[in-house]
């Protein structure tokens, strides 16, 4: 810009109420994943401060591209000492209502050739960031002369991952940002003085690790495409990020470019430069990594020279007493550039960023338990946890998963900003018994993406079905018992163990759910059934006899329905059941196994021939089962012997 000389005329009394009377959708600017940059020379406040905070209001609400955040990083050019102050207190007066949210300055100096130009284009460089989006990292920071009495300073920017939490880990989620002020004027010695600044700034980003994230914002002075300073900016140089200009090499002179302007919407009575919108001065160029569309990267469309409407060309950007930035709403157009004409003799130059992806994988660390060959699938889900209230500002996780272990298949897929889970099942080996483990990988090779690769486990048992059996040794789902009872004895119990046959680890529990027909009198049902987590102890089904009838035969024939524990693939089967009660009404002698009415040589042999015996075994005698306990043991011996030589009357 032109160097003249400048002088405050107003204070911030009226640069609050004005601020917050132009606020016009202040919530907009709550946490918000997208990052807005602003380059504005300030000119040293020379401008009305009023105008100027409301323009920092309106550049909190502007939904120009669709969507409105409050910038996370503006840089100044022309602030001399004490300004920094003055413009952080702005800064925050405009904030939107209600945040939390603070803006903080980064490193700060200034030389003395710097200070000592106070009133003639000179001053430093200014960062401000939003301390609940970003970061300084102090290691980037770097001041260097490029002529016109003036530094160039760089500052290195880290982006939070949430509000006020930690930075993303990548260096391709971070950027540096210079800022400049170059020699104005189209003297040849001003031409000079350009092109030698802008080869120091390329020489210092060439100094820098290749392939990094860089915005060179600032007033550069520079007059046209063929200007020598524009050339050494945008040429391939050493190769080593290199500058790129967004909005393309192509002229921007003529009212036909209007829109690129950004000098002079100027027309107070200041002393700041005027002469209308005709100039393209201030700039942010970007290396090619910006410009990408991946990762961290300018959101398409959102160059822009904040309040140039494009229709006003060599005269003040409110001149006619319209303006058309707002298209459908020209007062509000309007009352932009009414602050912008006084605020300053440059617009702010505005561009949004979109956040870098972060990948957010889950899966459930246990399946639990399942009958083999069932078919089993574990849920594996994938999100872009990117912070945002806009999609557009949120770069769109691409990934990739794979299986290993008990686990198979494989896929891959995208989540866009904001958007629903993705949602996949991974297969899980069900073809033998015993424990399963197996994990998930998700991998994203996404730009500056945090949490590019995520490691997943999950676990659980494969299990045999259980084996219902009335033996222990063998099989045996089928049973006759055959007790005698005296009539008038009372209610006698009839237990009938029940095992889960072969009972391992790697065996489902079993359950008895039910017996049909239930028990009806003389019998009935005493415990046992249901019941549940059988493993490898018998589970008595205990059956009762009322001796109170008559004498005589009864039977009665019973299914009880066995089922595996509640799991995915469990199984049912059944037990038939048989019961021959002899209820004798004379006598009848305890031991008498052959039912000869004597407890003689006859019953021990008989006794002795199926000792350890139970149903389904070999050589196993119902008739010795004298305590009606199907297996053949100890106590039916003893009743025997007990009972040895006694005759019936």
């Amino acid at each position: 810009m032109a160097e003249v000389h400048r002088s405050v005329v107003t204070g911030l009394d009226r640069a609050r109420w004005a601020a917050a009377a132009f606020c016009l959708v202040c919530g907009a600017g709550g946490a918000s994943g997208q990052i807005r940059v602003v380059n504005y020379n300030v000119a040293q406040l020379s401008g009305d401060l009023a105008s100027m905070q409301s323009v920092f209001a309106a550049l909190n609400t502007d939904d120009k591209p669709g969507f409105a955040v409050a910038p996370a990083v503006y840089v100044f050019q022309e602030v001399v000492t004490g300004q920094q102050t003055t413009l952080g207190t702005m800064l925050n007066n405009a904030r939107p209502p209600g945040v939390t949210w603070t803006y903080v300055l980064g490193t700060w100096n200034i030389t003395g050739s710097e200070a000592g130009q106070a009133g003639f284009g000179g001053g430093a460089q200014a960062m401000f960031y939003r301390s609940d989006l970003v970061g300084e990292d102090a290691t980037g920071y770097s001041s260097f002369g490029t002529l016109a009495s003036r530094n160039t300073r760089r500052w290195l920017i880290r982006i939070r991952q949430t509000a006020g939490g930690p930075a993303y880990t990548s260096n391709d989620a971070a950027f540096y940002i210079y800022s400049s002020h170059l020699k104005a004027g189209t003297a040849a010695s001003d031409y000079t003085d350009r092109n030698t600044g802008v080869s120091t700034i390329r020489s210092n980003a060439a100094a820098l690790a290749g392939g990094r994230r860089i915005i060179f914002a600032g007033d550069y002075n520079l007059y046209s495409t063929g200007d020598a300073a524009y050339t050494t900016m945008v040429s391939a140089g050493s190769g080593i990020n290199v500058p790129v200009d967004p909005l393309g090499n192509a002229t921007w002179a003529g009212s036909g470019n209007a829109a690129k302007h950004t000098q002079s919407p100027y027309s107070g009575p200041n002393g700041l430069t005027g002469g209308g919108m005709n100039d393209r001065f201030d700039f942010q160029f970007m290396t090619a990594q910006l410009l990408s569309g991946q990762g961290l990267s300018l959101i398409s469309g959102t160059y822009r020279p904040f309040g140039n409407d494009g229709q006003h060309y060599n005269v003040a950007i409110n001149a006619g007493g319209f303006n058309n930035f707002y298209p459908g709403n020209p007062a509000r157009g309007l009352a932009l550039a009414n602050s912008l004409a006084l605020a300053s003799d440059h617009l702010p130059l505005v561009t949004d960023l979109r956040v870098p992806a972060i990948q957010s994988a889950s899966m459930p660390a246990s399946f639990s338990r399942v009958i083999r060959g069932t078919p089993l699938s574990v849920p594996v889900s994938v999100s872009n946890a990117a912070p945002g209230a806009f999609a557009a500002g949120i770069d769109t996780l691409s990934f990739s998963i794979a299986t290993s272990g008990g686990l198979s298949g494989s896929t891959a897929g995208t989540r866009a900003g904001l958007s629903a889970p993705f949602v996949w099942n991974a297969a899980v080996d069900t073809s033998a018994a015993g424990p399963v483990s197996g994990g998930v990988t998700v991998t994203s090779t996404n730009a500056g993406v945090e949490n590019a690769t995520v490691n997943l486990t999950t676990s659980g048992q494969v299990l045999l079905p259980s084996s219902p059996s009335f033996a222990s040794s063998s099989a045996v789902t089928s049973l006759v018992l055959s007790p005698s009872f005296t009539a008038g004895t009372g209610v006698q119990s009839i237990t009938v163990p029940v095992w889960n046959l072969g009972f391992t680890g790697n065996q489902a529990l079993m359950n008895l759910d039910s017996i049909t027909p239930p028990p009806a009198s003389p019998f009935g049902l005493s415990s046992g059934v249901p019941a549940s987590g059988i493993a490898g102890a018998a589970s008595n089904i205990v059956l009762t006899f009322d001796t109170g009838n008559p004498p005589g035969p009864y039977t009665a024939t019973y299914t009880v329905a066995t089922s595996d524990e509640a799991v995915p693939g469990r199984t049912f089967g059944s037990l038939l059941l048989t019961v021959n009660v002899s209820l004798s009404g004379g006598c009848v002698l305890p031991g008498d196994a052959d039912g000869n009415g004597s407890v003689g040589a006859n019953d021990l042999s008989l006794v002795l021939a199926s000792f350890g015996k139970c149903p389904g075994d070999a050589n196993y005698d119902p008739r010795a089962n004298l305590d009606g306990n199907p297996c053949i043991g100890a106590n039916d011996l003893s009743i025997v012997l007990a009972n040895f030589g006694r005759t019936c009357p």
